[in-house]
Order: structure tokens, then C-alpha cells, then sequence
């Protein structure tokens, strides 16, 4: 009865969508039953490139990715708070 956490390329909610413009103009899949029914504890993606997380019932979505090298964006927080965290298993 360990943890669940899932890993996909696109995000699974909108609440972690970001902006949607010409770069990432399709929207996030609303996979909110899917979130209900499974309650994953972490669910982790990185295809839209914005470094966001958000709260959906009981599961932390977090998006981990970074930019593309040509991308001017401003870095948000440190990598290693992104990439490595305790899930309390």
C-alpha cells in the first residue's frame, strides 16, 4: 500500500495548464475523474515547459520541466526543490 505516482508528458489538469499561446496552444487533457477515482499522491509532467503546481483533491500535481535553451524565460526557484522532494512513503 505504498505511494502512486504518475508520470506523463502532458499535464493532467488545467489547473496546472499555465498559458496557453502559439508555442503551447493545446489545451491541458481535464482528467479530474480519472484524478478521483485513482487519487495518486503525486502526478508529474513536464510537456508545457511552465514550472506550476496545484492541489486537485488529494493528489500534488507538479509540473518539473525546464526551458529550452533558446527560452528567455525567467528561472523560477531552485531545480533541486523540483526535482527532488520527499513524498513520505
Amino acid at each position: 500500500q505504498g505511494k502512486t505516482v504518475v508520470v506523463t508528458n502532458h499535464g493532467p489538469h488545467m489547473a496546472t495548464a499555465g498559458s496557453l499561446n502559439s508555442t503551447f496552444p493545446v489545451a491541458t487533457p481535464h482528467l479530474s475523474v480519472e484524478i478521483d477515482r485513482f487519487k495518486p499522491d503525486l502526478w508529474s509532467f513536464g510537456h508545457s515547459h511552465w514550472r506550476l503546481r496545484a492541489q486537485v483533491g488529494m493528489t500534488d500535481i507538479r509540473n518539473v520541466s525546464i526551458l529550452y535553451v533558446d527560452e528567455k524565460r525567467r528561472e523560477e526557484g531552485n531545480l533541486g526543490e523540483v526535482y527532488f522532494f520527499d513524498l513520505h512513503i
